[in-house]
């Protein structure tokens, strides 16, 4: 049976996963990418620790109706593209995108019940450990955990990720789950290709209901 892959630690991607980036090392720092990904995160995980000021003061990079967008997740999410190699232009319009997609759907999970438990969310953070030894991409997850002064440090910044993450998923999951109850054949790739598409439109959709005001 093929391993599975865990994604590691990304707090402005619940549907983009690092550990995808096909290059090995990023530019002459001699770093494998998922390593240079687990510093970024790091160095996140140690503003939250730093940093005074209430959530209502930090820099906000976009407003919509029912959700902002703080500058340091558009940030985080623009590293991430430009670890995948792309130029600055190209990082900051892709980011762009994948936050406001990413924000619009927690909007949209909140809105249609979809909330969690600090038990909840510590109950799939402890499979996620179990996890890490069986899937094919742990060697990359432990690149990440490396970064951090310590494993615990690691797993309390995924506690703080998956308290918005979550909700995603098991909103997107039951959205997937009602599209594939109307298919005629939901594991044929015709299907899982028609439901891709409906999954775009939809966010494109959700983005544009936030109307989203860049600051």
């Amino acid at each position: 049976m093929k391993k599975r892959k865990l994604a590691a630690g990304i707090a402005a991607a619940a549907l983009v996963a690092v550990l995808s980036v096909s290059a090995v090392y990023a530019g002459n720092q001699g770093k494998s990418v998922s390593a240079l990904w687990g510093e970024i995160l790091k160095q996140s995980a140690d503003e939250e620790k730093i940093n005074t000021q209430s959530a209502n003061d930090e820099p906000l990079y976009a407003v919509g109706k029912d959700v902002s967008i703080t500058m340091k997740e558009y940030e985080q999410v623009k590293s991430f593209y430009k670890l995948k190699g792309e130029d600055d232009g190209q990082a900051a319009k892709d980011a762009d995108k994948e936050i406001k997609q990413y924000n619009a759907l927690y909007a949209a999970a909140v809105k249609n019940g979809y909330s969690v438990t600090d038990e909840q969310v510590q109950a799939y953070i402890e499979d996620m450990k179990l996890q890490l030894e069986s899937v094919d991409n742990s060697e990359d997850i432990q690149d990440v955990i490396d970064q951090f002064d310590s494993e615990d440090d690691y797993w309390a910044y995924e506690f703080a990720v998956y308290q918005k993450q979550l909700p995603i998923q098991n909103y997107v999951s039951a959205l997937n789950d009602e599209y594939n109850e109307k298919a005629v054949d939901s594991s044929s790739e015709e299907a899982q290709e028609e439901w891709d598409t409906y999954f775009e439109n939809l966010k494109d959709k959700l983005v544009k209901e936030q109307n989203f005001q860049n600051q």
